[in-house]
């Protein structure tokens, strides 16, 4: 999103009417969907307004796709026209556990033209990448020493040790 300067929550940024380049309303921001894998906002999940004659549909958008409008508080502008958010990528948000959601992402950082944020090969999805060691841990168990995601050469802290200071196992 570009912000000069400024800072706002996601409360606010949840409640921000959105707009096109001009002021006609396209919906509202319903939600902002982070990645906690990577400690970045995945995309804002836009309610689009029935008056464009879209349905009821739920759109992800990144952030970067968005800009603040200087002349109103809790409005933002994204500037898209109608065709385009008719062919937009949508969600169902009662199905979040039945989609994957780095293909998702994918799409939509594609479909609007923003560079995204996650390496495709950083699906995390068993099988995908046959080098495991450049896969970022999604949990305890998968950063565990016995992995070797952390240290390829011994499997605990008292194995390191040892071997440090010339003590046999």
């Amino acid at each position: 999103m570009k912000n000069d300067n400024r800072l706002m929550t996601v409360e606010d940024l949840s409640n921000s009417y959105v707009v096109n380049a001009a002021h006609e309303s396209i919906g509202s921001i319903k939600d902002i969907v982070v990645d906690v894998n990577q400690d970045k906002v995945a995309y804002a999940i836009l309610s689009v307004s029935h008056t464009l004659g879209l349905g009821s549909k739920e759109l992800p958008i990144p952030l970067a796709c968005f800009k603040l409008d200087t002349r109103e508080e809790n409005k933002v502008i994204l500037d898209v026209d109608k065709d385009r958010l008719l062919e937009a990528p949508a969600i169902d948000p009662t199905d979040w556990k039945d989609f994957n959601h780095i293909d998702l992402l994918m799409k939509v950082y594609a479909f609007y033209g923003v560079k995204p944020y996650v390496n495709q090969m950083q699906s995390n999805e068993p099988g995908e990448n046959s080098d495991a060691s450049s896969v970022t841990p999604n949990t305890f168990e998968e950063a565990s020493f016995k992995t070797n995601k952390f240290d390829n050469h011994s499997n605990s802290i008292r194995d390191r040790h040892q071997s440090k200071h010339g003590f046999g196992s």
